[in-house]
């Protein structure tokens, strides 16, 4: 024989939500007082054996600090740098660059990557005819 389910109303579930949420409270509330109930025992007992309160701070600051540092004891601030991720690589490989040769015709490069046609038949030793006499500074303010 099949029993019927009857569908659960909004309000019958908000309800027993409500109950859950406060016995979760409750509960949260009596696991606090517990730990603080054996926090001020062992205090107590500390005081008693000679260790002082500064003593104590000292400790508990010590495990809250050893809490947020990272498994390589090095405290935690923020994201961790990932290195150069791609973005800043590409940004920074369309930099300008100054210009080193140029060609008879006016064409000018900057001696990075594939030579051109114009100065690729010349050997290293032989392209410094083309080199240009100050390469134009990139820092100084045009006047």
């Amino acid at each position: 024989m099949a029993t019927k389910t009857r569908p659960l109303s909004l309000e019958k579930v908000d309800k027993e939500l409500a109950q859950l949420n406060a016995q979760r409270a409750k509960l949260i509330q009596t696991q606090q007082d517990a730990i603080l109930h054996q926090i001020r025992m062992y205090v107590a007992k500390a005081l008693e054996c000679g260790i002082s309160p500064k003593q104590l701070a000292e400790e508990v600051g010590a495990i809250t600090r050893k809490k947020s540092q990272a498994a390589d004891g090095k405290p935690r601030r923020g994201r961790r740098p990932l290195g150069i991720t791609k973005g800043m690589r590409q940004s920074l490989s369309k930099r300008p660059v100054p210009m080193k040769y140029v060609s008879p015709e006016g064409q000018e490069w900057s001696g990075l990557g594939r030579a051109p046609a114009w100065i690729a038949p010349y050997e290293k030793e032989d392209r410094k005819q083309f080199l240009i006499a100050s390469p134009p500074s990139t820092t100084a303010a045009d006047s």
